[in-house]
């Protein structure tokens, strides 16, 4: 016999091993880690039929033969992969491990997804070189089931290995797929950054620029901000995250209080999606006209209110940030001396069909032009107006922060609102819906509603899988995630309405200023009321203190509003400062 034939007779040996596999635990296996330590008694240990025994063991001889050779004869023998029996095939964590890989192949993900978890949970230290490789088949598997947490929780493990991990690297693809179902979870950024210094060479080039948009986003939220900058300008303009990655670029060019290049930013970005058909895109729609608003606060923040009055008006009416901009359109025509336009803008804000919105500051505005203007009997009823509404709403969120201390309690609290549970103020009801459209609250909702949806997922599976080891585990870490999510999401929702109480404070503080500076305005000007009667005479000959141009038609309000006239009101208003 030769050393050949005899490797062939184990091959032949391993084969039958394979086939009794699922049969098999650990304990009627030795396993062998060293074939040159292989002897015939350990052989007839194993559960060997006794007709095959005696050839099992010659081979082993041989291979013991064989190894003590190589010792005296290494330039002439060696042994390709193929030669040298694998342990795992003759180990049963091993054969869980290569059943697992055939159930995966199969796309049979359920059953795949039990015996990669077998090898996880085998107590023995033998299983230790197998756990590596079924961490992240068992990561792969769990995605494609798509209980995404229970795959980042296995990624995780992987990368807490560091680099000495074997699956280290390869993991960063998966992470990057994760990064788009979790995006919510607060700690994936921290992930991402991790694997910064593999950019560009080690990263798949199909993931590169949406790789250099999560790092740009990463180190944005660290505040390292000429990082971000060098990622985000890596993403190239086929990508899709190009906008996106260019829209934080000009905000963070914002933070830095460099207009200019930010202004560039954004409109890299609508010269962009000028290119695409986004009508039918809401999220690139959304992004535009976000943009545009953008665009307008920066030319505002450094004076250039004509300019922001132009991108103001772009916004159009059925855009979610349409009355935003019809308020802050408004301080720019303050700035000008446009009060006419900037108390019709606040018009609109107050009319009925917005009853229901959130904006406090309009009203403080609208006081602050008739102040500018002498108009102090409306300055007045414009401050008690304020007053009737806004210190009892303040009043109202503490009692639902006092009652509510709980984060979860809070959370849960607010969900219902937004369900339309309950009965509130309408402007209330806005308040606390608001909190829940906070930009990171949102996201962090997300997350809360992607683990509810896995529970489910797991709860509804079949019972075989469902109540097996790794379904019960799955389970048990969805539960705890989601309840540190509802705590997180909880949290920041505290955070909110305690900063809207703040601001709210803040507008009553201004209120009550207001109207301090009045009552000493109009102490200042009791010597000269008849001069100041003249002049507001003067101005009533005049007529209305704006010109029409050719595209509008001057109509007097009548006290109704319709929806085609919202935006394009004039508030005809006459200065009494006597100037």
């Amino acid at each position: 016999m030769t050393v050949r034939s005899g490797l062939c007779i184990i091959g032949a040996a391993r084969g039958w091993l394979t086939a009794t596999r699922l049969r098999l635990t650990v304990d009627d296996f030795t396993v062998v880690r060293d074939l040159g330590q292989l002897t015939r008694d350990s052989v007839m240990r194993t559960r060997i039929p006794r007709s095959l025994r005696s050839i099992v063991a010659s081979g082993a001889a041989l291979c013991a033969l064989v190894s003590v050779g190589t010792a005296f004869a290494q330039d002439e023998m060696t042994f390709g992969v193929e030669e040298v029996p694998d342990v795992a095939e003759v180990s049963p964590v091993g054969q869980f491990l290569d059943e697992g890989l055939k159930y995966y192949e199969k796309k049979e993900y359920y059953q795949a997804s039990v015996l990669f978890h077998k090898v996880l949970a085998e107590p023995d230290a033998g299983a230790d070189r197998f756990r590596p490789k079924a961490q992240y088949e068992l990561a792969k598997t769990l995605y494609r089931l798509k209980v995404y947490q229970g795959s980042m929780n296995l990624v995780d493990q992987i990368i807490e290995g560091g680099e000495e991990h074997p699956y280290y690297q390869a993991s960063l693809s998966w992470l990057i797929l994760l990064s788009r179902k979790l995006s919510g979870d607060p700690a994936m950024l921290g992930r991402i950054g991790k694997f910064a210094p593999y950019y560009p060479d080690q990263v798949p080039e199909k993931f590169r620029d949406e790789f250099a948009f999560l790092l740009g986003k990463y180190y944005y939220e660290q505040a390292q901000l000429e990082d971000a900058q060098k990622f985000l300008q890596r993403v190239s303009p086929q990508s899709k995250h190009f906008a996106e990655a260019k829209f934080l670029e000009g905000v963070l060019w914002v933070r830095k209080y460099e207009a200019k290049p930010a202004v560039n930013a954004f409109k890299a970005i609508l010269a962009h999606l000028a290119d695409q058909n986004i009508d039918d895109d809401p999220k690139l729609k959304r992004l535009e006209q976000l943009t545009l608003l953008s665009m307008a606060r920066t030319f505002y923040s450094v004076g250039q209110y004509d300019k922001a009055v132009k991108y103001y008006s772009f916004i159009e009416q059925d855009s979610p940030y349409w009355l935003d901009s019809l308020f802050e359109e408004s301080w720019s025509y303050f700035q000008v001396d446009q009060f006419n336009k900037a108390l019709g803008n606040l018009h609109t804000l107050n009319s009925p069909f917005f009853d229901d919105e959130y904006f406090p500051e309009s009203l403080i505005l609208q006081a602050v032009v008739l102040f500018t203007n002498c108009r102090y009997e409306r300055v007045r009823l414009t401050v008690e107006e304020f007053e009737l509404i806004y210190p009892d709403l303040k009043k109202q969120l503490e009692e639902y922060l006092v009652q509510y201390e709980d984060p979860t309690e809070l959370y849960e609290f607010l969900v219902e609102i937004n369900e339309g549970g309950g009965s509130f103020d309408p402007r209330l009801s806005q308040i606390l819906s608001a909190a829940l459209t906070d930009k990171t609250l949102k996201r962090t909702i997300d997350y809360v509603q992607e683990l509810e949806a896995e529970l489910k997922l797991v709860e509804a599976s079949e019972p075989s899988w469902r109540d097996s080891a790794i379904g019960k585990s799955l389970e048990q870490e969805l539960e705890l995630s989601r309840s540190f999510a509802l705590a997180d999401a909880g949290t920041l929702a505290q955070e909110r309405l305690q900063r809207v109480v703040r601001e709210l404070n803040d507008l009553i503080k201004q209120g009550k200023k207001i109207l301090v500076e009045t009552a000493k305005a109009e102490t200042d000007v009791l010597d000269q009321q008849l001069r100041d009667q003249q002049f507001d005479a003067q101005n009533a000959k005049e007529g209305a203190g704006f010109k029409i141009d050719d595209e509008h038609v001057f109509w007097t309000f009548r006290g109704e509003y319709w929806r085609d006239e919202l935006g394009y009101y004039l508030y005809n208003v006459r200065s009494q400062c006597g100037r």
